[in-house]
C-alpha cells in the first residue's frame, strides 16, 4: 500500500505543475502548454512534457494564457499608497540578492498603414522621348490576413512651350492571406488606371483576379551563411477585364495576367522590389502587353525616413495606333520620404 503522506505530497506536486503550467498560441494557430523559464524580447524558453526545451520567437507568439505577450509579461504595478502615508522599504530577505532580468517593456503599437512619397527626375523613350519631373505617392499595410498597396504617379514634361509628357497612373493591389487553410496559395486582386496625352489609347482601365504562389524564400535567420537579409519570389496567374477609350481597340478585352514580384533586401538600409507581367489577349494570343519594374532604394543615413531610389518602368503594347510607338522604357533617380 501507497505511504500515504507520500502519496499525498506527490499528487500536490502534480497539481502544482499543471498550476503553473502557460499556454502558448502560436500565429499559425497552434497551442503550446508548458512552463516558461526564460524569456527576452526576441524569444520564450518553454519546457514541454513531450518536446522538452522549446526556444519560440516572440514574433511567432500571439498570446501567452489569452493574453499578448508584451502584456503578459508586463511589470506588476506598484502597490497604492494612502495619502500622507510614507511607504517603508520592504524587509529584505536573502532571495532579494538574487539578479532579477529586467521586465520586457510594452512596444508601442505599430502603425498599420505606412505611406511614401517619391520626387525624382525621369528620362522617358519610346511614345515621347524627353526629360520629365516623376512624382509618386505609395501607402501600403502588410498584416496576418491581407497585405494592400495603393500607388500613384504623376509624369510631367513640357518644352517650347509645348506639354511633351503628362501620364497620371493610379494602382490598386490587394492581397488576401489564407491563413486558416492548409495551403501556400494567396488570392490576388489588382486594378490599374493610366491617362496619357501622348498615347494613342489616351486612357486605359484594367482589373485583374487570381492566385499567387510562393516560389522563393530565404532570409538569414533560417540560413545565416546568407550574404543578404532575405529574399521573396511570388509567381502570379490570373484574368481580368481591360478599356482602352480610344485607341484602335475600344472594346473591352478579356486579358490573361501571368508574372511575378520580387522583395529582396540586401540590407537593412537597402532592397530591391521588382514586378513584372505578361498580359495576353485571351481571344488573341498575338495581342499582349507587357509590364515591368524595378526599384532599387537605400537609405540615408543620418536622415530618418529619407533614401535616394532608382527605379525603371516598362510598358510595351503589341498594337497601336499608326502615329504611336508601341513601348515607353521610363528611369528614374530622386529621393523618397517614407512616414
Amino acid at each position: 500500500m501507497l505511504d500515504s503522506p507520500r502519496f499525498a505530497l506527490f499528487v500536490s506536486l502534480l497539481l502544482t505543475v499543471s498550476a503553473y503550467a502557460e499556454e502558448l498560441v502560436l500565429t499559425g494557430g497552434d497551442r503550446l502548454q508548458g512552463t516558461i523559464t526564460e524569456h527576452s524580447s526576441a524569444s520564450v524558453t518553454l519546457e514541454h512534457s513531450v518536446l522538452g526545451t522549446l526556444s519560440i520567437p516572440m514574433d511567432k507568439i500571439k498570446t501567452i494564457d489569452d493574453r499578448k505577450p508584451a502584456a503578459y509579461f508586463a511589470p506588476s504595478p506598484a502597490p497604492a499608497t494612502v495619502a500622507g502615508e510614507e511607504t517603508s522599504p520592504p524587509t529584505k530577505s536573502a532571495a532579494d540578492d538574487t539578479p532579477v532580468e529586467p521586465p520586457i517593456e510594452a512596444e508601442p503599437p505599430k502603425k498599420e498603414w505606412k505611406g511614401s512619397f517619391n520626387l525624382s527626375g525621369s528620362y522617358n523613350t519610346g511614345t515621347s522621348e524627353n526629360a520629365s519631373l516623376f512624382l509618386q505617392l505609395k501607402f501600403g499595410r502588410d498584416n496576418e490576413v491581407e497585405k494592400t498597396s495603393i500607388s500613384t504617379f504623376y509624369r510631367f514634361a513640357s518644352a517650347n512651350n509645348e506639354t511633351n509628357q503628362s501620364w497620371y497612373n493610379f494602382t490598386l493591389d490587394q492581397i488576401w492571406k489564407l491563413p486558416t487553410l492548409d495551403t501556400r496559395w494567396d488570392i490576388f486582386g489588382d486594378l490599374q488606371f493610366d491617362w496619357s496625352e501622348q498615347n494613342s489609347w489616351q486612357q486605359r482601365l484594367a482589373a485583374h483576379v487570381g492566385g499567387q504562389y510562393p516560389l522563393l524564400t530565404m532570409d538569414k535567420k533560417s540560413d545565416p551563411d546568407l550574404w543578404f537579409d532575405s529574399l521573396i519570389l511570388n509567381g502570379r496567374i490570373g484574368a481580368g477585364p481591360r478599356k482602352e477609350f480610344a485607341g484602335t481597340d475600344t472594346d473591352v478585352v478579356a486579358e490573361g495576367d501571368l508574372g511575378g514580384n520580387l522583395t529582396w533586401d540586401f540590407t537593412d538600409k537597402h532592397g530591391v522590389v521588382a514586378s513584372a507581367s505578361y498580359l495576353p489577349d485571351l481571344t488573341d494570343f498575338g495581342l499582349y502587353r507587357v509590364d515591368a519594374s524595378l526599384n532599387w532604394k537605400m537609405k540615408l543615413d543620418g536622415f530618418d525616413g529619407l533614401a535616394l531610389q532608382i527605379g525603371i518602368q516598362y510598358q510595351f503594347q503589341s498594337e497601336v495606333a499608326r502615329d504611336d510607338k508601341n513601348y515607353d522604357l521610363l528611369t528614374t533617380v530622386g529621393l523618397s520620404y517614407d512616414f
